[in-house]
């Protein structure tokens, strides 16, 4: 089963579970999605990840954080100890999304880079994932963990953000490798892309149009293959211009969008 998850309130963050059929690759999907403002580079990128991986014959559902009532994790441990394996909240992700999440074999996060690390949407619904624990202690070598009460599905962690350094999203990668490499599920699959601002801009659509079709190969290849050739993410990572352009061409944007007292989307409908 493949799932996603986006949530609209600021950001954007998407996810999917992705369970392969035993017979002809076939499989059932679902997706949340999270986030703030409507047409986010992650989104785009994610449906095309979700093309590549339709194409290997996933299916994918799609679910909208936004749509759903998730609460925060309360920390009252009733997860564990009064209804083992049942969160004490009665919501959507209770009802519907930690059903889903258990039913698949693979997870993407999909999400706008925020402070470096993830938006607080996706953080929320991760949180209330704490039921699949058990509050037992267990050692591997020098790391302690919970053990798992139910089999969590492997990870696949999708971002963008307009810094046009790899390195902006080091935080984030290292938040996932930590939490997503562990005993019960793996880390199979990190898509980062900077200076994503410069989808918009004409000049760049060639460019543009390599990225979409190297992510679009990306889904096709984390179902076939288990991961994501380096051929593909070296196209995913490939720089707009240089980094000193990208400075000069933002700055001057952003100054024309304080000058004219013009919201951003605006401006960038009017170029377009």
């Amino acid at each position: 089963m493949l799932s996603g998850l986006r949530s609209n309130d600021g950001f954007q963050n998407i996810k999917q579970l992705i369970k392969k059929g035993e017979k002809n690759n076939e499989g059932n999907g679902n997706q949340f999605k999270s986030k703030n403002r409507r047409r986010k580079r992650s989104e785009k990128l994610l449906s095309l990840l979700v093309d590549g991986m339709r194409q290997e014959c996933a299916d994918v559902e799609v679910f909208n954080l936004r749509e759903h009532n998730i609460k925060f994790c309360q920390g009252c441990y009733n997860c564990w100890t009064k209804t083992p394996g049942v969160c004490t909240h009665k919501d959507d992700m209770s009802r519907v999304l930690y059903p889903k999440l258990l039913e698949s074999d693979l997870v993407v996060y999909s999400t706008s880079l925020y402070h470096r690390t993830f938006t607080a949407n996706l953080k929320a619904f991760i949180e209330r994932t704490l039921p699949a624990s058990m509050p037992y202690l267990e050692s591997d070598d020098d790391r302690t963990h919970h053990p798992a009460r139910n089999k969590f599905p492997d990870v696949v962690m999708l971002s963008v953000a307009g810094f046009p350094e790899l390195e902006e999203f080091k935080l984030l990668s290292d938040l996932a490798q930590y939490n997503f490499n562990t005993s019960n599920c793996r880390l199979i699959a990190e898509i980062y892309r900077p200076g994503s601002q410069a989808f918009s801009q004409p000049m760049y659509s060639d460019i543009a149009a390599d990225i979409y079709a190297a992510v679009k190969t990306a889904g096709q290849e984390i179902i076939r293959d288990g991961k994501v050739a380096d051929r593909t993410m070296a196209r995913i990572t490939q720089p707009f211009q240089e980094k000193s352009k990208m400075i000069q061409t933002s700055n001057l944007f952003w100054q024309t969008c304080i000058d004219e007292k013009s919201r951003r989307n605006n401006l960038i409908k009017e170029a377009s």
